[in-house]
């Protein structure tokens, strides 16, 4: 319940952390030998609610999920170094409803505020 605060059944907003390396560095998964393909991509979503369908169930309980994120823990194709900021707080940023704020040509992804920080900041 305390993820529901306005009590409706659903959660509003939860973020997830995959052990994996992100599909957006893409190459190969020196562990797995994965290509990025094959591998989940760090990114804000929404399930829209749909009558009858309940996400979990959990102490008897209906629990339904709104928005959420998915990202990496690890940065990288190969090794340890855990995630850099910049991709979680980007999506997260979509979770307040901020749009991206780099533009889809050749720049570097610099503009201002944490929405220009590019995917891997």
């Amino acid at each position: 319940d305390k993820f529901d605060r306005n009590k409706d059944g659903i959660i509003d907003s939860i973020t997830f952390l995959h052990s994996g390396y992100g599909a957006e560095f893409g190459g190969i998964d020196c562990h797995t030998s994965s290509i990025y393909e094959n591998r989940i991509w760090s990114h804000k979503w929404f399930i829209k609610p749909n009558p009858g369908f309940v996400t979990s169930r959990i102490s008897g309980k209906n629990i339904n999920i709104s928005n959420y994120v998915i990202s990496s823990v690890l940065y990288g194709t190969c090794g340890q170094d855990i995630a850099r900021i910049g991709t979680i707080s980007h999506e997260i940023g979509h979770m307040l409803n901020l749009p991206s704020l780099y533009g889809g040509g050749q720049g570097n992804g610099a503009s201002t505020g944490g929405m220009g920080i590019g995917n891997y900041g």
